[in-house]
């Protein structure tokens, strides 16, 4: 009802230019992080997200196309970077629980986002107050606000490894003392770890050395888990549930797409807490097995 005059598949590349904007995003946050660094990177996903929020909710398809193209270019920027930042800022023993974590608060979100779509109407309200797509539209802004106060007040330093790859090595040393007992044996280990990534890096000879026998099959395999990884049409399902689950209802006042939909994140979110616990234990081959 937002768009009465606007065809429903104009409308629904909404969902297709999030997409979009998410490839862009990941495709260029390798450079984005080694020019800016992490934390300016992440900083940058803030903004981009914020103006792209308030866009998102304009009655103005253009603009709602646009703010969906920046909100999903952020949140590509955010799932590259931001597991990047969180293993480089979080000591050895826990990165692994560090990055389930990271999975946990995305399916979360997820989870929250179908939450809200429960009450989503089918027509606009009858006072003519703030509709509720808005609302739930307009709710990231909440997060991401959150996250340039915590970047701005707390998180002032970026990444040890980050600092120590630019000479940084005032601000490594503070970073590691605020993470670890003894910064110092940590700095050295940092040290020899970026040598060691210096001289691998002078070495390298790209795809070419990719696609060498010693790491053709590594490369290969890669490839062909990500390649499924997509193709098994799990963004499918939660970019399109409702629409899928509302193929045959005619009636628009019928919730079950909605519930279903629920359901979805529901399980998507429990899948990501369960293996939080046990990657440790069963490891991710046997995970991905199961998956």
């Amino acid at each position: 009802y937002v768009f009465p005059d606007i065809p429903k598949n104009v409308v629904n590349l909404g969902a297709s230019f999030y997409v979009l904007g998410g490839g862009i995003g990941a495709g260029i946050s390798g450079y984005l992080s080694s020019k800016l660094g992490r934390r300016r990177t992440l900083i940058l996903h803030d903004i981009i997200g914020l103006l792209s929020t308030l866009l998102s909710v304009s009655t103005n398809i253009f603009y709602m196309l646009i703010g969906r193209i920046g909100i999903g270019f952020s949140a590509g920027l955010s799932t590259t970077v931001g597991p990047t930042y969180v293993n480089e800022m979080c000591p050895t023993e826990i990165q692994g629980k560090a990055g389930s974590a990271f999975n946990i608060f995305v399916t979360t979100g997820i989870f929250l986002g179908f939450l809200f779509g429960l009450g989503t109407p089918s027509s606009p309200p009858a006072d003519g107050g703030l509709e509720w797509w808005k609302i739930t539209f307009l709710t990231p802004a909440i997060f991401i606000i959150v996250r340039l106060y915590i970047f701005f007040k707390y998180l002032i330093y970026d990444t040890p490894l980050y600092c120590m790859k630019t000479g940084n090595h005032v601000e490594c040393r503070r970073v590691l003392s605020a993470i670890y007992v003894n910064p110092e044996v940590e700095y050295a280990k940092l040290e020899e770890d970026v040598k060691k990534l210096n001289t691998q890096s002078e070495k390298s000879g790209g795809l070419q050395e990719l696609l060498s026998p010693a790491k053709r099959k590594g490369f290969i395999y890669g490839i062909i888990v990500a390649l499924f990884f997509t193709g098994c049409g799990v963004n499918l399902i939660v970019l399109f549930s409702t629409y899928i689950f509302q193929i045959g209802i005619e009636d628009p006042t019928d919730r079950t797409p909605q519930i279903f939909t629920f359901l979805v994140g529901f399980i998507n979110m429990g899948a990501a807490y369960i293996t939080g616990l046990i990657i440790e234990k069963y490891g991710r081959k046997l995970l991905l097995l199961g998956g």
